[in-house]
């Protein structure tokens, strides 16, 4: 059995409170696919403490690099740093309830994927991206799911 002495720290406690729809947003973002909760929860606990320097929005991958391919690689990188640097972990009970939790709509992740490369080409950022390919098939899956559900 394992005794505390007043000598040594106390782990720390945080509590984390994130948006509803964090998971959602990162997939568009970034091109992460949906099911992939492992890492949509290591962005939802990490990206907080990544160095602030690299979140500024002139240094934000996803306002800066040509593909949403470069952004969500460089991005990752950030968070896998972080995650190591803090000794983070992810995988336990508190985090596999979100997993079960996250729920992500074909139609909403389209309109959001859609929403960040209107964005991207607006600001210039992007020119010609093949994951605009990926977007158009999440919204031909939203479009696909509201047909079958109103034909029900």
């Amino acid at each position: 059995m394992h005794e505390h002495h007043d000598d040594q720290p106390k782990p720390a406690v945080v509590v984390n409170v994130l948006p509803y729809e964090m998971p959602i947003w990162r997939a568009a973002e970034y091109g992460i696919d949906p099911g992939d909760l492992n890492t949509l929860v290591d962005i939802m606990l990490c990206e907080r403490y990544v160095d602030p320097s690299v979140m500024q929005p002139e240094n934000i991958a996803l306002f800066n690099k040509p593909t949403i391919a470069e952004a969500r690689e460089e991005f990752l990188g950030h968070i896998v740093a972080t995650k190591l640097k803090y000794r983070m972990s992810t995988r336990n009970a508190e985090m596999n309830k979100i997993r079960q939790e996250t729920t992500v709509h074909p139609a909403d992740l389209a309109l959001k994927t859609m929403g960040v490369i209107l964005h991207r080409h607006t600001t210039g950022v992007q020119k010609l991206d093949p994951d605009v390919a990926k977007a158009f098939q999440y919204m031909q899956v939203a479009v696909d799911a509201f047909e079958q559900k109103q034909g029900a």
